[in-house]
């Protein structure tokens, strides 16, 4: 750890940026006393991009042609699964 008096804050501070970004840190004083600590972030992580799994996942050409399955439901017999589907999850509700 390094001590550094700050006599001109402003023209020292692009290079006390670039000490602390290698790992260094760096109390300040002023007038001999300690006003902070500075020390570099523990893990530096690149923010996630876009596009981040390209070549590592594949997505097969007809994908977007995948039938729905309820295309093959009439409203009536669809809308008899979901209530089904509620009344299941009410019942599991009430048991706890």
């Amino acid at each position: 750890m390094t001590t550094l008096e700050i006599a001109n804050p402003d023209s020292q501070l692009t290079a006390l940026l670039e000490r602390i970004a290698h790992g260094e840190e760096i109390v300040l004083t002023r007038n001999g006393f300690e006003l902070a600590r500075v020390s570099p972030i523990a893990q530096h992580t690149k923010p996630k991009r876009i596009g981040f799994l390209e070549g590592k996942i594949q997505i097969h050409d007809d994908f977007d042609n995948t039938p729905n399955v309820t295309d093959s439901l009439s409203d009536g017999e669809l809308d008899e699964i979901i209530d089904t589907v509620l009344a299941e999850k009410r019942k599991k509700k009430t048991k706890h």
